[in-house]
């Protein structure tokens, strides 16, 4: 069911198949023609190959996460979405339905100012994808940092009380002399 979804909605090839594949509630305001059309409330993506996980379920409820890929040569980057299906219907005429379709928030979070593509790094895609590290180096300074002051700071103090005994050593040798 979600695959088709992604073949045609997704995919934007022979969109007006996705129709009976989505929950009422993403029909509203279209009709099946104005839906097969294309303009639809659903990210689009240039889908070569795409990887499923299963997030969560429940007995009406299920949520998948997909790792969709570009075909080569398209603009878009790999991206993680969010699919979550809705069981309708009792018995033998019960059957899931795409009840939403978003990127996914985690992933996203991940690269800031991404608008529609995301980069993966828990599906371990990223370098396949041309994803790179957005953490400044500078940022490694700072826990660097903190643990040189943790090192820094009691051997500091530690050459410091043995210099003043050394120096008190020697100040009351030199008394003694007297």
């Amino acid at each position: 069911m979600a695959a088709r979804f992604v073949e045609t909605a997704v995919a934007r090839k022979q969109v007006g198949k996705s129709w009976d594949l989505i929950v009422p509630s993403m029909k509203e305001g279209y009709t099946r023609t104005s839906w097969a059309r294309g303009d639809i409330p659903v990210v689009p993506f240039q889908v070569d190959f795409a990887k499923w996980r299963l997030d969560y379920s429940f007995r009406d409820s299920l949520g998948l996460k997909v790792a969709l890929f570009p075909k080569p040569g398209a603009d878009d980057r790999a991206t993680v979405f969010n699919i979550d299906l809705r069981a309708v219907g009792e018995g033998s005429d019960r059957r899931w339905l795409v009840e939403s379709f978003t990127p996914d928030r985690v992933a996203a979070a991940n690269e800031p100012g991404a608008t529609s593509a995301v980069g993966l790094p828990n599906l371990g895609a990223s370098a396949a994808a041309g994803g790179t590290s957005r953490l400044a180096t500078t940022w490694l300074l700072v826990p660097l940092g903190i643990l040189s002051l943790i090192l820094i700071v009691p051997l500091a103090l530690g050459i410091n009380q043995w210099y003043r005994g050394m120096r008190a050593e020697r100040d009351y040798r030199h008394e003694r002399a007297r």
